[in-house]
């Protein structure tokens, strides 16, 4: 919110994204960074959990080691597989989002009006959802109710054509996506969170920390792949970003890739987590043995 809040500023020349805005934003970083690093790394408490002492993320972190995990966690694999799906259509969308309403819709000026309004709105609605998300009970019927809402608006996008009144409308749509995308930010996390205590419990150990940077790992790298793979589809169909008179098959290439086919891949990732294999009920047995486990170590220190 902050970066989008820079083409606002009084001394700025404009209200789009200029140069001038990533200069403003990089010298903001140089200070921002140091400063957070240094918050992390002297005020974040290390973990004081008994249970961590075997931990693999306390080992050597090896190869070997990051694919034992990940073979014996099933439910894990099943998540990476849906996170996949997610991460190829995030980053097919994400790498032509500037580019679509700045160089077709011909509103690259209203940048940080549309940034600022879905990111408000995202706040608001993360305390809406998280009690529906605690009402329903089943996360993996929300992430799926969610994803589905969410990339409806992509259908009517792929109509939307430069006017008088497109700001509005792609205003309108993305803010219902954004508000419906709110479910799965809730659910999401919370999922992950199930894999990781089935870890926990099935091997005995703590591994959170190599989950997670595998899950980092893999979802950068299917986001940097489906936005390259997206920059060369549109090419091969014929965009180009400074014609004001680009063909209709180059607009039809434009849309398919920025709209159809991360709607197809977001939705299918979603949409699969009603399948998932850790249901509430299962989730709540594991949450049980693991509270029954700490407590029986608890009471072996004691008694030391």
């Amino acid at each position: 919110m902050g970066f989008l809040l820079i083409p606002l500023l009084p001394f700025m020349s404009s209200t789009a994204m200029t140069p001038e805005v990533f200069e403003v934003a990089f010298f903001i970083g140089l200070v921002i960074f140091p400063v957070s690093i240094f918050f992390l790394v002297s005020r974040v408490p290390e973990s004081t959990d008994a249970n961590d002492a075997q931990s693999p993320d306390q080992e050597k972190l090896t190869i070997s080691l990051v694919l034992d995990l990940v073979r014996k966690n099933p439910p894990f694999l099943y998540y990476l597989v849906c996170q996949t799906f997610i991460g190829l259509g995030v980053g097919m969308y994400s790498a032509h989002a500037f580019l679509y309403y700045d160089t077709y819709l011909r509103i690259g000026d209203k940048v940080s009006a549309i940034g600022l309004s879905l990111s408000v709105l995202a706040i608001l609605a993360a305390p809406f959802w998280l009690k529906v998300a605690q009402r329903l009970g089943d996360k993996r019927r929300l992430m799926a109710v969610c994803g589905f809402l969410a990339m409806s608006i992509n259908i009517p996008l792929a109509f939307l054509n430069p006017g008088e009144y497109t700001f509005a409308i792609y205003l309108a749509l993305t803010s219902f996506a954004v508000l419906a995308a709110g479910g799965i930010g809730i659910a999401n996390p919370s999922i992950f969170g199930d894999v990781i205590d089935y870890g926990t419990w099935r091997l005995k150990h703590v591994s959170a920390a190599t989950y997670t940077s595998v899950w980092s790992v893999l979802f950068k790298l299917e986001r940097s792949t489906a936005a390259g793979l997206a920059f060369l589809l549109v090419g091969l169909f014929g965009y180009d970003p400074s014609s004001d008179s680009n063909t209709p098959t180059a607009i039809l290439g434009l849309k398919l890739v920025h709209l159809i086919l991360p709607a197809i891949f977001m939705t299918l990732g979603t949409v699969m987590y009603i399948r998932f294999p850790i249901t509430p009920r299962r989730q709540a047995t594991i949450r049980k043995r693991l509270t029954q486990r700490a407590e029986r170590a608890a009471r072996s220190i004691e008694s030391r």
